[in-house]
């Protein structure tokens, strides 16, 4: 028979490794093919390549711009998921801190695959995935190492290959450790205009940390602006964030063997000590091999599972180094927009597709003005549909500030052509 390779693309399938007489399969990957290749063509044999990943790759097809606001990260991300079709048991959240409301969050050019990872590195959130028959995958986030997937059966053998010598069951055959330098302390800060007088600073100390080790090789010092904190309690959660990230990467182990029951976020422990990881190993990646001639074999990097692990923040950031138009809303149909009592407004931005209630588009954006001072300054006040220009601090999407006001074909310049001069 033959696969016409076209037809199996985004199909739900299970793979699985293991004998004939495995009932259930000593290890099963569920998830959707996301490519498939015929390689060659034989007399009694035709060889394909199929890719197969968790549905959650899917979501890398999905390019959009949004808002989210007054959310949580955790309930943003269980937005984006419940809008691709995803139920309650196609993922699942372990939470061990009350998370902050986040004003305002821009998707902007972004996939959703790529929002949701940024979300989550920001937040120190990591995801794993678990297989279930009759779920099939399904992702986990955590927060804490009391999320990770812990064994409570017996350590897992270390036997590095030693001439011919068969090691004859389950085993890790190469176990190495690299250590590396940390820095010495992390320190943070930033402004926000609703508190001007508050400094929001935040720094940590490693020469202090319980978490690094007693010969823990301290080098230089990092300081990050503009990580948009809107306290100080937290901008020192952000921090820690950042340190935890650095910390939880001065030990890493890389090794071999052949475990099938190894798997990303599962703490293992040796039968051989390990003083860098008192709690055992926790496996962060892993790759698989095996074929019809060769035995099954993994190659894996973990770290201590005492620390706390964070995703290193990789995803880009989307930057808007101009400006976007937008329109002035209010709250009712009248002349003026609405003004809060610091003078801002909301603005409804064109690639903004989603329905708010009236005055409720944007969160409050602030207007750039010629001449400002404590009770006294230069405001003429907007009317509601006029568009305006928006800049970005520090090109960031979720940091908006009306930079210019606009005449437009809806709105014409009170000074046409004629009228260029001006005679006293």
């Amino acid at each position: 028979f033959e696969i016409r390779p076209q037809e199996g693309l985004l199909s739900e399938v299970a793979g699985a490794f293991g004998s004939a007489s495995d009932d259930p399969p000593a290890k099963q990957w569920q998830g959707i093919i996301t490519s498939c290749e015929k390689l060659s063509v034989f007399k009694d044999e035709t060889v394909y390549r199929f890719v197969l990943e968790p549905r959650f790759a899917a979501l890398k097809h999905f390019q959009t711009s949004r808002l989210f606001q007054h959310q949580t990260i955790p309930d943003i991300v269980a937005a984006v998921f419940k809008h691709h079709g995803f139920s309650g048991v196609d993922y699942r959240f372990q939470k061990s801190r009350t998370y902050s409301v986040r004003e305002y969050v821009t998707q902007y050019l972004e996939s959703d695959f790529n929002f949701i990872n940024r979300l989550c590195e920001e937040e120190g959130i990591w995801y794993a995935f678990e297989q279930h028959e009759q779920h099939g995958d399904v992702v986990v986030f955590g927060d804490s190492p009391e999320h990770y997937l812990r064994s409570q059966g017996l350590p897992v053998f270390y036997r590095p290959h030693a001439g011919l010598e068969s090691v004859g069951t389950e085993a890790l055959f190469n176990l190495s450790i690299r250590h590396n330098p940390i820095v010495e302390g992390i320190r943070t800060a930033d402004y926000n205009y609703r508190s001007a007088d508050t400094n929001l600073f935040a720094e940590t100390d490693n020469k202090q940390s319980e978490e690094s080790a007693d010969n823990t090789v301290l080098l230089g010092k990092q300081q990050h602006w503009g990580l948009h904190p809107k306290t100080t309690d937290e901008a020192q959660v952000q921090t820690t964030l950042l340190n935890e990230a650095n910390l939880c990467r001065q030990t890493v182990a890389n090794g071999s063997g052949n475990v099938v029951s190894m798997t990303p976020m599962k703490v293992f422990q040796t039968d051989v000590s390990s003083p860098e990881a008192s709690d055992g190993w926790l496996v962060l990646s892993m790759e698989h091999s095996g074929s019809r001639d060769t035995a099954y074999s993994l190659t894996f990097t973990a770290i201590p599972a005492q620390l706390a692990y964070r995703p290193e923040r990789t995803t880009p950031r989307p930057h808007i180094d101009g400006t976007l138009p937008a329109r002035v809303t209010a709250t009712e149909n009248c002349t003026y927009a609405y003004i809060d009592d610091m003078g801002r407004y909301r603005v409804k931005l064109p690639f903004d597709l989603d329905e708010w209630s009236l005055g409720g588009e944007s969160r409050p954006v602030r207007l750039a003005k010629p001449y400002a001072g404590p009770e006294y300054g230069i405001h003429f006040p907007l009317h509601e549909g006029t568009e305006v220009m928006l800049s970005f601090v520090q090109g960031n999407p979720d940091r908006p500030y009306i930079s210019g006001v606009m005449h437009d074909s809806a709105h014409t310049d009170h000074i046409p052509a004629e009228m260029r001069t001006l005679i006293l």
